[in-house]
């Protein structure tokens, strides 16, 4: 679902990014809050591409698609299971897929400290 959907500015993965990644926290995602970086700037450069810069590394980062969507999302705290619901409402996709495809998705955006997650109580 993702797999073009998050892409350095070479237009390659960062090599942390395994396949299949997971989320760092041991806690169950449900109980997990992922939330933007709110030092991340990123500007909107259409209906379904986002921009993102990471100033302090000298990067930038291209969203499209469902990641685009995710982005938004993100702009509260929300859970995997939050974010997955709004996105089987408004996309065509099987149920276990959006999962693993967005649980992958903040895995790659959390290696690079585009996104955080907190506990629910934090």
């Amino acid at each position: 679902m993702y797999s073009k959907a998050f892409r350095m500015r070479n237009g390659q993965l960062p090599q942390a990014f395994a396949p299949g990644g997971r989320p760092s926290s041991n806690d169950p995602e449900n109980e997990v809050l992922y939330r933007r970086n709110p030092a991340i700037p990123h500007a909107s450069l259409s209906s379904d591409e986002m921009a993102l810069l990471d100033a302090a590394q000298g990067m930038y980062y291209g969203l499209n698609g469902p990641a685009t969507r995710i982005w938004e999302l993100l702009e509260k705290p929300r859970s995997l299971g939050d974010i997955c619901q709004v996105l089987l409402a408004e996309f065509d996709v099987d149920p276990a897929a959006c999962e693993r495809d967005t649980r992958d998705l903040i895995a790659r955006l959390q290696a690079v400290a585009l996104v955080v997650g907190t506990g629910k109580g934090d």
